[in-house]
């Protein structure tokens, strides 16, 4: 098969105006099977084009295989890009925005959704890569039981805070997903922001830059056969700052109820879901009422974060939809204190989570929980503990006991490990290995209840490099991010070998 390269080469002078022949490059790869030609049709906000001494020429309506075009943005200025690539058969689009700020070149809010790629800036710090691969035909592996198998995808809840909240989220692509589908994964986990995607607590203004990404993002992943969780994780908290909100970072967070944000993205996404709801796979496309409620301050009480799921569950269903619903327990929602450590007003998470509390008229959701391997139970560190017994660590017969009793479905919707060489005797893959056994025991039955699936913490091309927990293939940990995803491996089965992969 002949490989054909189309390269657009796109650069950026950080300096003044026009005379300064020092210019970073970017560079966008194009690699196709079949000969495109590469239209432009840019819709420049603040931007010119120029030619490699800075000069300002007019754009060129066509770029031919290794033709250069170059770009001027002064500080902060930004403009929107738009490439249409034509073949005899179908018509391909890509965007993308390039905001110049303090120095940096910031590429966001990229659309491709019938190609496929992925950013990368390991080659400076104002070099930007675009790999394009086409076609790509996913066909996500299937199990049963524990039917949902996958990772979550950062991007849209670490967005930038300029300019309108949300507008430079990093979206994550479609090639983010291939790497974790080609592994075997079949389920994508997407966490997005209430920061972003609202201007007030109460949700009453969406920012529609931000939820059209989203919109866009979670269509291509279901165009592609895999299974997304739309997670707003948001801790059941929002901050006018856009900042993120933790228990170590509660400044100007207040606690919020998204109810009223849940009937506007039900309502958004409802063609969707309908769209992908059969008999199969109405649970193609799943919610995630909000990651993960903390305590601080004696705030919120357990039975507060009960009130506000079931009325997330109760906008979401007087939308018509019937999708599965997540819903997160106080106190991180840590899967090993779930039985045990009480919530401010003394009754733990099982005491309130109950068969008879939960109110969906659907009868259609499932217990979201988190585990992590270190001291805290919670991902403060790398670390991971020496688990002789998995079992007992996390009262597993006592968590099992509850679930039983209230026939409830369970997911494991974030857990992680750190690199293996940070914790001594294989701790951090003894430990993943125990985890994934009990969930495999413990699947999901109709009369006993039980897991239905699991997404490790975490991927994503925008995602730290160098973070411990980072398992994208470009990542600087990447032989260790390599040893944990073959742990993860010995649960999946890779999919058939399609054009594409």
């Amino acid at each position: 098969m002949k490989i054909l390269i189309y390269s657009l080469f796109l650069a950026f002078m950080a300096t003044s105006a026009y005379g300064d022949s020092s210019v970073e490059s970017s560079i966008v790869s194009f690699i196709n099977n079949t000969p495109f030609i590469l239209n432009k049709d840019p819709s420049f906000l603040n931007g010119h084009c120029v030619d490699n001494s800075g000069d300002k020429v007019p754009c060129l309506s066509t770029l031919p295989p290794g033709a250069t075009q170059y770009f001027y943005l002064s500080p902060n200025t930004r403009l929107h890009v738009h490439y249409i690539l034509n073949n005899p058969n179908s018509q391909h689009k890509l965007s993308f925005d390039i905001f110049h700020h303090r120095n940096d070149f910031i590429l966001s809010n990229y659309k491709d959704p019938t190609l496929n790629g992925m950013l990368s800036q390991n080659s400076g710090p104002n070099s930007i890569t675009y790999y394009v691969s086409y076609p790509m035909n996913l066909t996500p592996s299937q199990y049963d039981p524990i039917s949902y198998r996958g990772v979550s995808l950062s991007g849209l809840v670490f967005a930038s805070d300029l300019g309108d909240k949300g507008s430079y989220a990093s979206t994550p692509s479609l090639m983010d997903a291939k790497y974790f589908i080609h592994q075997g994964m079949n389920t994508i986990r997407i966490p997005i922001s209430w920061n972003y995607l609202s201007k007030d607590v109460q949700g009453n203004h969406l920012n529609p830059i931000y939820l059209n990404n989203v919109y866009d993002t979670v269509q291509q992943y279901l165009n592609h056969g895999i299974h997304v969780i739309l997670d707003l994780h948001a801790h059941l908290r929002f901050n006018a700052n856009g900042k993120p909100c933790s228990a170590s970072q509660n400044k100007g967070c207040v606690i919020g109820n998204p109810r009223l944000i849940w009937y506007q993205l039900a309502e958004k996404f409802k063609p969707l879901a309908q769209r992908f709801d059969g008999v199969d796979n109405h649970n193609q496309l799943m919610f995630q009422i909000s990651d993960s409620p903390y305590v601080h301050a004696g705030q919120p009480s357990t039975q507060q974060v009960l009130q506000y799921m079931n009325d997330s569950i109760a906008a979401i269903r007087k939308v018509g939809l019937d999708n599965l619903i997540l819903i997160d327990g106080n106190n991180s929602s840590e899967l090993k204190i779930w039985m045990t450590l009480p919530g401010p007003q003394g009754e733990t998470n099982a005491q309130v989570f109950t068969k008879e509390n939960i109110k969906d008229p659907k009868d259609n959701y499932a217990i979201a929980v988190h585990q992590y391997f270190d001291e805290s139970g919670l991902g403060q560190d790398a670390q991971c503990l020496s688990i002789s017994n998995m079992e007992d660590y996390l009262n597993m017969p006592s968590f099992m006991a509850y679930v039983n009793a209230n026939q409830l479905k369970v997911f494991l919707v974030q857990f992680a490990s750190g690199p293996m060489s940070n914790s001594p005797k294989d701790n951090c893959k003894n430990d993943i290995n125990q985890l994934l056994q009990i969930l495999m025991a413990d699947y999901y039955k109709s009369t006993t209840g039980g897991f239905l699936g699991w997404t490790a913490w975490l991927g994503g091309h925008d995602w730290n490099k160098t973070s411990p927990f980072n398992l994208q293939q470009d990542s600087q940990t990447q032989q260790e991010a390599t040893q944990i995803l073959e742990v993860y491996k010995h649960y999946l089965r890779s999919p058939s070998p399609i054009f594409g992969f």
